[in-house]
């Protein structure tokens, strides 16, 4: 299987000749993941190709690996009893935060910054380290104290209720696949995105060495100012391997 990735200048896109390609086969050989409702809207409107949003692929590429049931995804509101328990488990030990802890906007601020971590690949493990390595004094040490002791209460008790947060999800999907997983596709299109985030990244990857996956990407050397956003995606995805083929802008007759 194989990746490509298709860097496009201003003003072109690759939407139209993925659908042509799709069409020459049946529309469940084909898979287009897309950012939004738009683009769902606009793929599924053509009828030649299934199309998702690139966060319902992990439950996918679960479902059709028969592990739908292995785990469960969290919700919002679990998060947040997941985040009141840890703040209620170190009761009186919390200095830095006592002010905050019943907050509920600081609550919201933790849940947030606990899936910022999942989503980037940290561990409660690899924070600690971190912190350990920053070696701050003072209030700024009992504030990563505190936060370090709230995301391992947060991460073992997902663990110890085998439920998983949306980027944990993207991982267990990822391991999966390189593990000799499967996917009904023989074709997987992405389309308007400008950045991935590593758990991202690596299903991506995986999902390449399963079934041949292509993106489309703005990247034009001679726009620097507007190729720095995707820079990084396009670094990463050559980087996981992917082929480049440069489109050149279409001729106006």
């Amino acid at each position: 299987m194989s990746g490509t990735l298709y860097s496009l200048p201003l003003g072109e896109s690759m939407e139209q000749q993925f659908l042509a390609e799709a069409k020459e086969h049946p529309a469940w050989d084909t898979l287009f993941l897309v950012p939004n409702r738009y683009y769902k809207t606009r793929i599924s409107q053509t009828g030649v190709a299934q199309v998702i949003s690139i966060d319902k692929l992990p439950n996918e590429i679960l479902y059709h690996n028969a592990l739908k049931g292995s785990v469960k995804s969290v919700t919002v509101t679990a998060q947040r009893k997941l985040v009141e328990g840890a703040l209620k488990k170190l009761g009186d030990r919390l200095k830095y935060f006592r002010s905050l802890k019943d907050r509920d906007g600081f609550r919201d601020n933790l849940r947030t910054l606990f899936n910022e971590f999942t989503r980037a690949g940290v561990d409660w493990h690899t924070f600690h380290e971190v912190l350990h390595a920053w070696d701050r004094t003072g209030s700024l040490q009992q504030k990563d104290l505190e936060l370090a002791q709230l995301y391992f209460i947060y991460s073992i008790t997902l663990q110890e209720n085998r439920l998983l947060d949306l980027s944990q999800l993207y991982a267990y999907a990822a391991e999966q696949l390189e593990n000799g997983g499967k996917v009904p596709w023989k074709t997987c299109c992405l389309l308007a995105f400008y950045q991935f985030s590593p758990v991202q990244l690596r299903l991506i990857k995986a999902l390449a060495g399963v079934c041949q996956v292509k993106v489309a990407l703005f990247y034009d050397p001679k726009r620097p100012e507007l190729s720095a956003l995707t820079e990084k995606l396009r670094s990463d995805l050559l980087g996981a391997g992917f082929a480049e083929v440069k489109k050149e802008p279409q001729r106006k007759l």
